[in-house]
């Protein structure tokens, strides 16, 4: 039980990170792009092109985070003993 436990706030910290780290560079670039509206007139496109690259960088951050748990994750159901497949 203690182990079921343990995997499952281990899933839901996964998931929470990867929220905060998708959410995070959004809304800090939409703050940004209101701001520089706000005080310096910037037009509605300006506003949309830094909350995309916000966009960008959250995905870009997910997949840094799942492509490091996937290096760490087993694969399932492959020996350690085989070796390289020979082909003739």
């Amino acid at each position: 039980m203690a182990k079921r436990r343990g995997i499952i706030a281990e899933s839901f910290s996964v998931a929470v990170d990867l929220g905060v780290r998708m959410a995070t560079p959004i809304v800090l670039c939409a703050y940004l792009a209101n701001y520089l509206s706000e005080r310096y007139g910037m037009g509605t496109g300006w506003g949309l092109l830094i909350i995309l690259f916000g966009v960008l960088s959250g995905i870009w951050n997910v997949y840094k985070l799942l492509y490091k748990l996937a290096a760490k994750t087993p694969i399932r159901g492959r020996s350690k003993e085989k070796g390289p497949v020979e082909r003739e």
